[in-house]
């Protein structure tokens, strides 16, 4: 059983989303079981999987702007792995209208961004028009996941059984905690229900067939504890 009161939750919701409201119906369980240490054996690959990902090709990285004025562009990298750039050859610049391919020549790296430069562009005036373009890979050459590790673009839309096999409902979101990924189900029933990424609360990923396991509890209102306590 998992005691918290429910202004806590949408306390703890909002600052979750940067400042968004709670949604009516919540539903949160393990809230006080996220911890590094039990993350571990579940690995999300964050950047490799947004907005305009598709089925073969994945987000890496956003151009913010240019840098110098030879073409570079400096990357905000929406993967865990930075060290993938150092690789990085064939990839594409898209906007989710227009999708080129590019080839990458050099990297280096300033603070928390990456500094990439493109065979195909050796002027500052060439590259500005990128500003805010994703830089996509092709799926086969994204990150090699290990055991336990998966894309968050493999996971959502996917459904969610108890440890039941009952249907709860579809994995809808991922958000980042400083403790651990937690995922948000949007539950058959219309409310949400945000499940930390540990194993002791997800029993399996099943990518390949979009389903996810989850171990729920029951959620008492502290109010109720005390009650219970006086009987």
């Amino acid at each position: 059983m998992v005691f918290l009161n429910l202004h806590m939750t949408e306390d703890f919701i909002t600052e979750l989303r940067g400042g968004a409201s709670a949604p009516p119906l919540l539903h949160v369980i393990g809230v006080s079981l996220m911890t590094k240490h039990a993350s571990a054996c579940y690995h999300i690959y964050i950047g490799e999987s947004m907005e305009h990902n598709t089925e073969d090709r994945l987000r890496v990285g956003v151009i913010t702007s240019s840098h110098g004025i030879k073409g570079e562009v400096k990357v905000y990298p929406t993967t865990d792995d930075n060290d993938r750039f150092k690789s990085l050859d064939k990839c594409y610049l898209s906007n989710g209208r227009e999708t080129l391919a590019v080839n990458c020549t050099s990297c280096k790296f300033l603070k928390n961004m990456v500094i990439l430069k493109f065979k195909e562009y050796d002027n500052i005036n060439d590259i500005e028009r990128f500003k805010n373009y994703d830089i996509l890979v092709d799926r086969e050459d994204a990150v090699p996941l290990m055991d336990g590790e998966f894309f968050i673009c493999d996971v959502l839309d996917a459904d969610v059984y108890d440890q039941n096999d009952e249907h709860i409902g579809i994995l809808d979101d991922v958000l980042e905690t400083p403790a651990n990924d937690v995922f948000v189900v949007k539950k058959d029933d219309g409310g949400e229900m945000l499940i930390p990424v540990v194993p002791d609360f997800v029993l399996d990923v099943d990518t390949e067939n979009k389903k996810v396991k989850v171990r729920t509890f029951e959620m008492v209102e502290a109010d109720d504890l005390d009650d219970d306590a006086e009987d």
